[in-house]
């Protein structure tokens, strides 16, 4: 009964302390005297009387770090917890207490969990943080800890890694990297599916003007928002506030190509996605976006849109753009409009030979003159005009199958020419 109205007293003095000054309580010799009762029920063979020890022994340990127990009360906690927590905790003494005689111990216990319950995929990543960094700075240290379980364990630890997390951000309040330490936060929610606790993060970070974290946290918003909250409205809102907040960004284009799959496919608005498209390949030409908005727009004005001759017109501004070979796949891609929707053979006939005149080396060179001659001889009705192109092709592959191919075509339409 004593020992437990010690303790009782520690619990409210150190709640006491925290109210009024935010510090840690001080380490008296009646810190000592609490553990070892701690530590007495901890070796108790009741289930119950050691799983409330254990609570005592966390509390401990928050509130004592610097206390000669602390590393010890620490090593029992883990020695008795689920293996997940465990895992955590012996990292935590490995970074904490390094000098300690329980540190080797620490790492060792570390790496055979690890070994045992993380996936493959993981363990390489998870035990190379058992080398714990040299920083004099105890919060640097720990920081590492948070950053190393967020980008190492996945889902396997979250509850662990975030009551980590948490923990750290209560001792450290005014840590010089705290957004980091909520970027970690964020990651870890988002990895396990807490998807309402990684919004409530991002939009903090997004908020927090001095981080570094600002625009991809935005990003993280819209993203969320739209992949895995279906909440689309919202999702748009975020990405036009991203290009409001971070105008000059580089992440622009991704933001603008989100918002154009937005109004495409969820707000059915293909028009308004073809003008984001737009301003994609005008303000960031010869890029990788700018290839994927031609692509997405002549698709929306073929299809939605029913523009089968805007269409066209983009593949063909592409090819301004870009060279092989993803111009003759945009000229083709016309070729086809061309003939299926627009049943236009004349202009399917200039973009195929344009093919052979614009890229004379490409492989499809020789095979899209051929395809122009057939259309020419066949829906144009034009023997003259497709002899000519056959010869072409025969002037671009002699000796090739196809060349002689079409110099045999060219031969009769000659002679059935001939009087």
């Amino acid at each position: 009964m004593r020992l437990a109205a010690l303790w009782c007293s520690l619990l409210l003095s150190a709640a006491s302390a925290w109210a009024q000054n935010s510090v840690l309580p001080a380490v008296t010799e009646d810190t000592a005297a609490a553990f070892e009762a701690i530590k007495a029920g901890a070796l108790e063979p009741d289930s119950a009387l050691r799983a409330a020890a254990c609570e005592s022994l966390r509390i401990f340990v928050q509130q004592y770090p610097s206390a000669t127990q602390a590393p010890e009360a620490l090593a029992m906690l883990a020695g008795q917890e689920d293996r997940r927590a465990a895992i955590v905790d012996w990292l935590h003494l490995a970074y904490e207490y390094p000098a300690s005689p329980v540190a080797r111990q620490a790492k060792s216990e570390y790496l055979d969990l690890v070994k045992k319950k993380m996936n493959r995929h993981a363990q390489a990543a998870m035990s190379a943080l058992v080398q714990a960094p040299e920083s004099a700075d105890l919060a640097d240290r720990l920081a590492q800890v948070v950053y190393g379980l967020a980008e190492s364990s996945g889902d396997a630890l979250y509850e662990p890694a975030v009551a980590e997390a948490r923990r750290f951000q209560v001792r450290f309040p005014a840590f010089h990297d705290g957004d980091r330490i909520l970027w970690s936060l964020a990651h870890l929610h988002r990895a396990d599916g807490k998807n309402a606790a990684a919004l409530m993060a991002y939009r903090q970070l997004a908020a927090y003007r001095g981080s570094s974290y600002r625009e991809q946290a935005q990003f993280a918003v819209g993203a969320l928002l739209a992949d895995r909250l279906k909440k689309f409205k919202a999702a748009a809102e975020a990405f036009q506030e991203f290009i409001t907040q971070f105008p000059q960004s580089a992440e622009i284009p991704r933001v603008l190509e989100r918002l154009a799959v937005l109004y495409a496919d969820r707000f059915d608005q293909p028009a308004l996605a073809v003008e984001t498209y737009e301003r994609i390949i005008k303000g960031y030409p010869k890029s990788d976006y700018a290839l994927k908005a031609f692509d997405s727009e002549a698709k929306l004005q073929r299809g939605r849109l029913k523009q089968p001759l805007e269409a066209i017109k983009t593949w063909q501004r592409l090819t301004e753009q870009f060279r092989y070979p993803e111009a003759v796949a945009a000229l083709l891609a016309a070729a086809k409009i061309a003939r299926k929707d627009l049943k236009d053979y004349k202009q399917e006939v200039e973009l195929r030979m344009r093919i052979a005149s614009d890229f004379p080396a490409a492989k499809e060179a020789a095979e899209q003159l051929y395809q122009a001659a057939q259309v020419t001889e066949y829906d144009l009705n034009d023997s003259s005009g497709a002899v000519k192109i056959y010869r072409q092709v025969v002037a671009l592959v002699p000796a090739d199958k196809l060349g002689r191919k079409a110099r045999d075509r060219a031969e009769k339409l000659e002679l059935k020419k001939s009087p």
